[in-house]
C-alpha cells in the first residue's frame, strides 16, 4: 500500500469517525431536548392541573366560609333572642313582687273568680279547689290561688329554659368554647332558680321555700353578669368575623 493510499485511508478513517461522533452528539442532543420537553409539558400539564385544584379549593373554601358566617349570625340572634326570653320568664317566675288578677274585695263573688281562673286556663279541678277553699276563707283561697298562678308563671319559665337550652345545643357547633362555657352557665342558673321556685310552691313551709329569695336574688344578679358578657361575646365575633374560630 502506497503512502497515498495510506494517507487517504486515514483521513477517510478520522472524517467518518467524526462524522459518526457528530451524528452521535447530534442524536444525544435531540433525544435529551425531547425528553426535556416533554418533562417540561408534563410538569407544566401537572402545575395547571395542581394550581386549577388550589383554586377551586379555594374557592370552595371561601364559599363555605360565607354559609358559616351568615349560618352563625343567624343562629347567634335566634339563640340570644331565646337566652333572653328564658331570663325574662324566669325573673318573672321568682319576682320579689308578683301581681294577680284576683278581685280585690276580701270575699269575691265566685262567678267572678271563676272567670279569672278560668280565663287564665286552669282545668275544672284546680278552678273548684280554689273556690272551694276561698268561700272557707279568702285568705286559705288566696294562697291556693296564687300557688297555682305561680306554678304556672314557672313552668312557662321552664318551658323557655328548655327550649333555650335544646337550640343551644343543636347550635354549640357554631359557638367557641368561651361562648358555649358562658351560655351553658346561664342556663344552669336558670334551672337551680326553677329547682328553688318549685320546691318553694310545692312545700311552702320548707327550708327551700325560707332559703328561695336569698338564692333568687344571688343567682338573679350572677344571670345578669353572665348575659352581659354573653352580649359581648357575641358582638366581638360577629363584628370581626372571628377568623381564628375557624
Amino acid at each position: 500500500m502506497s503512502f497515498t493510499q495510506m494517507f487517504l485511508g486515514s483521513v477517510f478513517g478520522t472524517t467518518l469517525i467524526a462524522l459518526i461522533v457528530y451524528g452521535l452528539r447530534i442524536y444525544i442532543k435531540k433525544v435529551t431536548q425531547n425528553y426535556f420537553d416533554k418533562n417540561i409539558e408534563n410538569h407544566r400539564h401537572e402545575l395547571t392541573k395542581t394550581l386549577k385544584e388550589i383554586e377551586f379549593d379555594y374557592q370552595r373554601k371561601i364559599e363555605d366560609f360565607s354559609l358559616y358566617t351568615q349560618k352563625r349570625h343567624s343562629i347567634y340572634a335566634e339563640l340570644y333572642q331565646k337566652l333572653n326570653q328564658a331570663v325574662m320568664d324566669i325573673k318573672t317566675a321568682t319576682a320579689s313582687f308578683r301581681t294577680y288578677p284576683f278581685p280585690e274585695v276580701p270575699k269575691p263573688d265566685k262567678s267572678d273568680l271563676k272567670k279569672v281562673l278560668e280565663k287564665e286556663g286552669f282545668d275544672d279541678e284546680q278552678i273548684i279547689n280554689v273556690i272551694n277553699k276561698w268561700q272557707v276563707g279568702s285568705l286559705e283561697g288566696r294562697n291556693e290561688a296564687t300557688r297555682l298562678f305561680d306554678a304556672k308563671r314557672l313552668k312557662k319559665a321552664d318551658q323557655s329554659r328548655v327550649e333555650a337550652n335544646q337550640y343551644f345545643l343543636k347550635s354549640e357547633l357554631y359557638l367557641n368554647e368561651e361562648l358555649s362555657c358562658l351560655i351553658d352557665e346561664a342556663l344552669k342558673i336558670i334551672f337551680h332558680m326553677c329547682i328553688d321556685e318549685s320546691s318553694s310552691i310545692e312545700y311552702p313551709g320548707s327550708e327551700a321555700a325560707k332559703e328561695k329569695w336569698k338564692n333568687h336574688k344571688e343567682n338573679s344578679e350572677i344571670l345578669e353578669k353572665k348575659i352581659i358578657e354573653i352580649k359581648k361575646q357575641m358582638r366581638k365575633e360577629l363584628s370581626i368575623g372571628d377568623y381564628s374560630h375557624t
